[in-house]
């Protein structure tokens, strides 16, 4: 799937915003580095948190489910290409258990899961394996 620089510039700008409003800066990204860091094993010293981009896992995974908890939605109230990146990264998570369990989270991948678009890939996807 290619995504389109305006994909990452919505991106970018709604997690930038998220970060400011939580007291700290960030990438994009930040929850996919921060979620594979802590599977591999990596811990960020706590005296060199504001050189690596996110922090730390713990702000990262706070801020993460804020941004499920604060609306139905990552940009609001309606599914967006931003639900496509996190809530996979979310989905994943929980399925594999590189992220904590919480109720946020939890409810929040219910919600995207059963989209009817969901559910017909994941027909597709049952029909190809």
């Amino acid at each position: 799937m290619y995504l389109t620089p305006s994909y990452w510039r919505t991106i970018h700008s709604l997690m930038i915003t998220r970060c400011d409003n939580a007291g700290y800066r960030s990438r994009a990204y930040m929850e996919e580095a921060a979620i594979t860091n802590k599977m591999l094993g990596f811990v960020v010293p706590s005296e060199l948190t504001k050189s690596i981009g996110y922090g730390s896992y713990e702000k990262v995974i706070d801020l993460l489910e804020g941004a499920v908890s604060d609306q139905q939605y990552i940009a609001g109230n309606e599914f967006s290409a931003a639900d496509v990146y996190v809530g996979s990264q979310i989905g994943l998570g929980l399925q594999f258990g590189s992220i904590e369990k919480r109720p946020a989270f939890e409810k929040y991948w219910e919600r995207l899961s059963l989209r009817q678009a969901y559910i017909r890939t994941q027909e597709i996807e049952a029909k190809l394996v």
